[in-house]
């Protein structure tokens, strides 16, 4: 079974069409969860980056709190780091120069052998030596 990370502002481009490509992609990786063929993962804080998220790219709060709650029902399976795994990160983040946050997702899918899927290109770029990355 595939192995999904997708980072928030993947979900955030998609849900708010910025982005036709990041769209298109996240409706295939859930009509695979749907299918049970894959698995979306990510770190139990994406709830709080994608509200963030939401905070500056919407100026309707309503609008927003109804984009997060129909986000926080999507099938994702969300993963509690333990402090080992968040001093793995760190070293990550300090390595490529990469905030805590993005190399915590792209551990995250080393750990569970999957694939992290970023829009983030600078992230790419820094890290992409590390392997299981796609930039979307």
């Amino acid at each position: 079974m595939k192995k999904y990370v997708l980072d928030a502002s993947v979900y955030l481009s998609a849900i708010l069409n910025k982005e036709e490509k990041e769209h298109k992609f996240v409706e295939e990786v859930f009509s695979e969860v749907f299918k049970k063929k894959a698995i979306i993962y990510s770190p139990n804080f994406i709830l709080l980056e994608f509200a963030n998220g939401l905070r500056f790219s919407l100026n309707n709060e309503s609008l927003s709190s109804l984009s997060l709650e129909k986000f926080s029902q999507l099938p994702i399976e969300f993963f509690s780091f333990k402090p080992s795994h968040i001093k793995e990160i760190l070293k990550i983040a300090y390595r490529f120069k990469t905030t805590v946050y993005d190399s915590s997702y792209h551990f995250l899918a080393k750990i569970l052998d999957g694939v992290f899927y970023s829009s983030d290109s600078q992230y790419f770029k820094k890290a992409k030596s590390l392997g299981n990355i796609i930039l979307v």
